[in-house]
């Protein structure tokens, strides 16, 4: 898509440059305001613009590498975020069921201190009942002689140690 009264640029870029009208420009390389620009300054000025599009071009390339960097390690940070969150909600957890099992180990240890003390007062209860028992079958037949009144009062004694209450609670 050329235009008919311009030469092909790709036959004589030379012609085409030449035959390209004049515009002023505000600044160029070599150029003050108000001179007409020639076919050398239009070259000059190519080509400081192409050095200066590689330029560009250089520098969008490192602030993409930039970028990507800077993704990678915001994208690292909420990874590192969330597992953070993931293990603070685990340790939240194993201490609500330690916390559960303590409350439940309390209720039973007081459970059992409770069925210790009433099974220590039965078995109290038991023994009164079981010297009752014994002074009862001494009584019933006394002893006579001082040797069986001795024997007597030594398993009467034997017997209350044997079956005294215990300390409980």
């Amino acid at each position: 898509m050329t235009d008919p009264e311009l030469p092909d640029p790709a036959a004589d870029p030379a012609a085409a440059l030449a035959a390209l009208p004049l515009v002023p420009l505000v600044s160029a390389p070599g150029v003050t305001e108000g001179e007409d620009i020639q076919p050398g300054d239009v070259l000059q000025a190519s080509t400081v613009m192409v050095s200066a599009m590689k330029q560009l071009g250089d520098d969008v390339r490192g602030l993409s590498a930039r970028g990507d960097r800077t993704r990678h390690l915001v994208w690292g940070l909420i990874v590192g975020f969330v597992c953070v969150a993931i293990l603070a909600g685990l340790v939240w957890w194993a201490v609500v069921k330690a916390n559960d099992a303590t409350r439940a180990a309390h209720r039973l240890a007081a459970a059992n201190a409770a069925t210790i003390v009433a099974t220590c007062e039965a078995s109290n209860s038991t023994r009164l009942a079981d010297i009752t028992l014994w002074d009862h079958v001494l009584d019933l037949d006394p002893g006579t002689t001082p040797a069986q009144v001795t024997a007597e009062n030594n398993l009467r004694a034997f017997v209350a140690q044997t079956f005294a209450p215990k300390v409980c609670g």
